[in-house]
């Protein structure tokens, strides 16, 4: 699946929900300056959300979404998602770090065996070497 046919359901559900959104303003201002004669139209803006709702959940059905659950309930806590997404980011880069310096520290002891071993045992050194050639 290309990028903009993987796409193409995430937008389609974002003018949707984007849709409702409207909606529900105009339901909101107009439950706020009720009229009686407003009656007609606050059942029209319903009618339009029950729709646009049946719209999202359609539209939904096709968009491939895995959102881990800590994640939703870091944003019904009330929490921002970019929040979290960069406390989740420094994280994954703080262990990278220390995982690159594990390495760095383990190849450096490698090669001071290595040395330790050319030095101190000249045969075994150059069997190994041999032995690592092979591989």
């Amino acid at each position: 699946m290309t990028d903009k046919a993987a796409r193409e359901p995430i937008e389609s559900l974002e003018r949707k929900i984007l849709h409702t959104i409207s909606t529900l303003q105009k339901i909101s201002l107009t439950t706020f300056d009720y009229q009686p004669d407003s009656v007609p139209v606050l059942h029209k803006r319903i009618n339009q959300l029950t729709g646009h709702l049946a719209e999202v959940g359609r539209v939904v059905q096709r968009v491939d979404t895995n959102i881990p659950f800590n994640v939703v309930e870091f944003i019904e806590q009330g929490g921002n998602p970019d929040t979290y997404t960069r406390d989740a980011t420094q994280v994954l880069v703080d262990k990278n770090q220390k995982t690159n310096g594990r390495i760095k520290a383990v190849s450096q002891l490698h090669d001071a065996l290595l040395e330790e071993l050319r030095k101190n045992y000249p045969d075994l050194h150059s069997e190994y070497q041999q032995t690592l050639d092979l591989k």
